[in-house]
């Protein structure tokens, strides 16, 4: 099956898919699903020529499903998908500046003050106009890809069970994130990269008699690693001073921070181990009592590293100012490398349920539940000398 879509500013869309037997045999079977669309943009960047606020969406997912006993017994199914997008938008468009406050009173250092200090001509106030001046990139990248195993087989009634799944996520952002030609920061994104997988062994007794169980045992393993980057551009000093700031200061202010980059590194990475169980007694023939637990272990850690690279050279001043110059910077790094390391154990969850059939279409019932999370690694800047 094949179906597509076309509109205004570039936008499309097209969605395959396709499924057969192997073999023409009922042992195999597989699937595959296709789509991509597309936005070419509407709003005009007249710093580079070029066109935001379009997007590019595509992905593929198939699956195989296998019966290879001839009692069929034993059935597996393999899914696999990878997804990518990518997208331009999120860019501020100039609709004006408010210049006094509610009660008549003038705001100090507006941005069009700021703006006039770094040189900067701002755009006629047109939010309709649909066009921007950002003077950096705008793009949002990610992907995501998986992959699962789910196979059953039935062992004298009994449902045996095995589940594996893993799965990526990439985030890398390339963002102007003050939204206007002023060059205020170079880069100031943060790139994620997770990484996942998860196995399950479960039982499930046969249905349909007065006594139903299932239990279980599962893990999961998850590790996610941040990559900040935020890098001061040439006209960040004279854009965020203070009104009553000099052009020394700015200057000052301008040797320390233009180029710099504060860099962060984070990794938190967790372990949970789980055993459950659940049972359902049909006690009488419209009475059923439901009960359940889990009995969850985790660990959770996580590193955080944080450090300065460039930055303007301080030759050329004079004893006071390399002073200035260098406590600014260094102001910059708020943390000290750290480990962080957290175990939590003898978390119980459970519930349990009654439930009465006053007819066959009507249900009455009441639930009693205990749930427990442990919580979570924080890795942020910390100043320094503050325990983690």
């Amino acid at each position: 099956e094949l179906e597509g879509q076309a509109g205004n500013y570039g936008e499309y869309m097209i969605k395959a898919d396709y499924s057969q037997a192997l073999g023409h045999s009922e042992k195999a079977a597989f699937s595959v699903d296709y789509f991509q669309s597309a936005l070419g943009g509407y709003v005009k960047n007249i710093y580079t020529n070029n066109t935001i606020y379009g997007y590019l969406d595509r992905g593929v997912r198939g699956q195989l499903l296998l019966r290879p006993d001839d009692d069929g017994n034993l059935q597996i199914r393999i899914i696999g998908g990878y997804n990518h997008n990518s997208n331009s938008m999120g860019v501020g468009l100039y609709n004006g500046t408010v210049t006094r406050y509610g009660n008549g009173k003038p705001i100090s250092n507006t941005y069009i003050q700021a703006a006039q200090r770094a040189g900067y001509k701002i755009p006629v106030a047109n939010p309709y106009g649909f066009g921007t001046d950002i003077n950096s990139q705008q793009m949002i990248r990610s992907e995501d890809a998986n992959l699962s195993m789910h196979a059953d087989y039935n062992l004298h009634g009994y449902t045996l069970s095995s589940i594996s799944a893993g799965s990526i996520w990439n985030f890398y952002p390339r963002l102007d994130s003050d939204s206007t030609g002023i060059d205020i920061y170079a880069a100031n994104q943060a790139q994620n990269y997770q990484r996942q997988f998860t196995q399950e062994f479960r039982i499930t007794s046969p249905s349909h008699r007065p006594f139903e169980y299932s239990g279980g045992l599962f893990y999961m393993w998850q590790e996610v690693k941040d990559h900040s980057r935020k890098t001061y551009g040439s006209q960040y000093a004279a854009y965020s001073a203070s009104a009553s700031a000099t052009p020394e200061s700015i200057a000052l202010t301008d040797r320390a921070l233009n180029g710099l980059s504060i860099l962060s590194n984070e990794k938190p990475t967790t372990n949970a181990y789980s055993a459950y169980a659940n049972a359902t007694w049909h006690a009488l023939p419209r009475l059923d009592i439901t009960g359940g637990f889990r009995y969850t272990y985790e660990t959770k850690n996580g590193s955080f590293i944080q450090y300065l690279n460039g930055g303007g050279n301080v030759t050329g001043l004079n004893a006071s100012q390399k002073a200035a110059v260098l406590q600014q910077r260094a102001a910059q790094l708020a943390a000290d490398p750290y480990q962080a390391l957290k175990h939590d154990n003898g978390l119980i969850s459970g519930q349990m349920t009654v439930s009465y059939h006053v007819t066959p279409t009507q249900l009455v019932y009441g639930t009693y539940s205990r749930g427990a999370k442990s919580g979570g690694v924080l890795l942020i800047g910390l100043a320094s000398n503050v325990p983690a």
